[in-house]
């Protein structure tokens, strides 16, 4: 959440001075409270009364996770920490009301063992710009209508229960910068149409059963630092295109499949020499052929690179050295 930093000092500031919180913004809070058992909370039950959510006094950015401006909620972050095992919420579900905050910009439910479905109505928030729901156990398909949230730039669905499949009108996502998909239930291909979303820095779609080929258009994805498309059972060749993604610093695309089910085919392309900014290469478990290209000696941030349980042959360049 670094980016909002001045955001959220801006709006810390205006929010002081800022109205009470609708009727409305108020029933929602108290639906959230109550379908995520707020009694629970460790920010209710810890010995620090400071920032408990008091429903007999006035809304205000004192609430655990809140940030309060212009007499509206925009920020509720209930894992501030951003840690992955254990959040201030232990237990519950997502509220339809929830989809009353009409001016969050920013919603953090990540960590909270949550159960259930992602509801619908999630999806008609027409302020929200990130939606992190990491690390939970929500099951159900994924609602298409989430691909109607051109306005997002943080999409964290990753690390729950959800089926299906991934769908190809994520790519009408434009302004995505962060998609995280993965250790999911997800099956089926990876549409081509991910390929239209230039702005991401950040693609995580691993650890799902995914099957065909990797998508040459992803090569449009010049920004990406991080492509992550591990634990799946895609084969097909490595694509040559890859290459053009220079500013790539995490290229992860290790396979459950291996050298008997099956896997990525093929030779390492020369031409991955040419992604300079890697600190991690990861094609383990696939079924990779040929011998190592000597290109890859140019790869000299890397701190991570595998290529075992493949069918790799030759001897270690004498350039890796370097």
């Amino acid at each position: 959440m670094n980016k909002f930093l001045s955001l959220i000092c801006f709006l810390g500031i205006f929010g002081v001075l800022s109205a009470q919180v609708t009727m409305v913004e108020r029933a929602a809070l108290q639906a959230f409270y109550t379908a995520t058992n707020g009694d629970t909370w460790t920010s209710q039950t810890d010995a620090d009364p400071g920032n408990d959510w008091d429903f007999t006094g006035p809304v205000t950015s004192d609430w655990y996770g809140l940030t309060i401006a212009g007499g509206n909620v925009i920020f509720m972050d209930m894992n501030p920490t951003n840690l992955a095992n254990s959040g201030n919420i232990q237990s519950g579900s997502i509220p339809d009301e929830l989809a009353d905050l009409e001016f969050l910009i920013i919603l953090d439910l990540s960590a909270s063992g949550l159960t259930g479905p992602l509801p619908v109505s999630i999806t008609t928030m027409p302020s929200l710009i990130s939606l992190n729901v990491l690390y939970n156990d929500l099951t159900g398909t994924i609602p298409i209508e989430i691909t109607d949230m051109t306005q997002l730039t943080e999409l964290y669905l990753g690390n729950n229960n959800f089926t299906g499949t991934i769908y190809p009108e994520y790519g009408d996502l434009v302004n995505l910068q962060y998609l995280n998909l993965s250790e999911n239930n997800l099956t089926g291909t990876i549409p081509a149409s991910l390929g239209n979303l230039t702005a991401l820095r950040s693609l995580r779609i691993g650890n799902n059963a995914l099957t065909g080929n990797l998508p040459v258009s992803l090569r449009n994805l010049t920004n990406l630092t991080e492509l992550s498309i591990q634990a799946t059972y895609i084969d097909g060749n490595l694509p040559d295109e890859y290459s053009e993604l220079t500013n790539l610093r995490i290229l992860d695309l290790s396979s459950y499949s291996n050298t008997i089910d099956g896997g990525l085919t093929g030779s390492i392309p020369v031409s991955y020499g040419n992604l300079v900014n890697l600190t991690t290469l990861d094609l383990w478990g696939n079924a990779l052929t040929g011998t190592l290209p000597g290109s890859l000696s140019n790869l000299v941030n890397m701190e991570y690179f595998s290529v075992a349980n493949n069918l790799i042959s030759g001897t270690l360049p004498d350039s890796y050295s370097s």
